[in-house]
């Protein structure tokens, strides 16, 4: 008695959302753009409408099954709830709709939401990346609700989505590279070496800000060579094309950086890693 008197209070409460702004959260959440920097960047067949098994996130499946009744994003049977539904349980959450204890702070700038999906990308297993996001996604939500925000939430979703979206160049001066075994484990890549111990299958290269995302297959392929880092592809280079001359007619973006490549040395990597090359 004392929960249903308590959660019609909620929903009466001016901070919590009516259908109209659940719609609006809705809506910005199936931004095009950002449905395919899901599918693309995380790894997600179904992008905004994957389905995360609550049973694996215990905080997550608490705060939805404290939910009012009313509220439409609810796990299934199986505690199964799709992309979409945690976002949108995520702005129900930072408008005080829950009745939960505080787990999650609700002011968030678009560089702390850019910088969890960051950590995403970069954690080994697929288990704990798919973990990771799960709880981003619900920060997703948090964010689109915006504590005093003057924007609304698709204009706010627009303005996420052009930060993260990967340019046709992708021109990154410092980041991250990964390889993923056919495992789907990560490791980040110092030196071309890291290939003798695992058996890759993808590069993923993740700028140093986070917001740009690109995946690359391995071994690369010939007519894409320029698009990989210098020092991973150098050898293939001087395997594959014989004298600077053919090289520059049959790999004119590759030969640009084939001849620098000590001097592009910390394109990906910090002054002071300990890149050897």
């Amino acid at each position: 008695m004392i929960y249903l008197i308590l959660s019609s209070w909620l929903l009466l409460s001016n901070n919590c959302l009516d259908n109209k702004n659940t719609r609006k959260i809705a809506e910005a959440a199936v931004n095009r753009d950002f449905h395919t920097y899901l599918k693309v960047s995380h790894q997600l067949p179904l992008g905004i409408y994957e389905k995360f098994d609550l049973s694996n996130y215990p905080i997550l499946l608490r705060i939805s099954n404290a939910m009012p009744p009313v509220i439409a994003a609810k796990p299934d049977k199986n505690n199964k709830i799709r992309a979409i539904g945690l976002i949108v349980n995520g702005a129900y959450y930072a408008s005080r709709c829950a009745l939960v204890h505080n787990y999650f702070k609700t002011e968030l700038t678009m560089e702390q939401l850019i910088n969890f999906y960051k950590e995403a990308v970069q954690k080994r297993s697929p288990y704990l990346r798919k973990a990771y996001l799960a709880y981003t996604l619900f920060r997703t939500g948090i964010w689109l609700a915006g504590v005093n925000q003057k924007e609304g939430p698709a204009t706010r979703m627009q303005a996420f989505v052009n930060r993260v979206k990967t340019p046709k160049k992708f021109n990154i001066l410092r980041g991250i590279i990964l390889a993923e075994n056919p495992q789907g484990l990560r490791y980040q890549v110092n030196s071309p070496n890291i290939f003798n111990k695992i058996r890759a299958q993808k590069i993923i290269i993740v700028s140093a800000t986070g917001s740009h995302v690109k995946t690359l297959s391995w071994p690369p392929q010939v007519n894409h060579l320029n698009h990989y880092p210098a020092f991973l592809v150098r050898d293939k280079i001087k395997t594959l094309v014989k004298g600077e001359r053919h090289a520059q007619r049959s790999f004119p973006s590759a030969a640009i950086h084939f001849p620098i490549v000590d001097k592009t040395r910390n394109l990906f990597f910090p002054r002071h890693s300990s890149n050897p090359f």
